[in-house]
């Protein structure tokens, strides 16, 4: 990214905007843990990863 007020400016679609976000910490998330880990231990993840907090954003 070049120039980076357009693409903050540019989001005509917030809510997609931030449901997009979240897949990709998502992914993120996932990528570094292996599949079967994701699965059992969903719960210490979602305490353990608090990422809306870095972006500023509550939900």
């Amino acid at each position: 990214i070049c120039n980076s007020y357009p693409v903050a400016s540019g989001i005509t679609k917030l809510q997609q905007a931030f449901v997009e976000r979240a897949q990709t910490m998502f992914r993120s998330v996932v990528d570094a843990r292996a599949v079967r880990s994701v699965v059992t231990e969903c719960e210490a993840i979602a305490t353990s990863e608090i990422i809306a907090d870095k972006w500023g954003a509550a939900f």
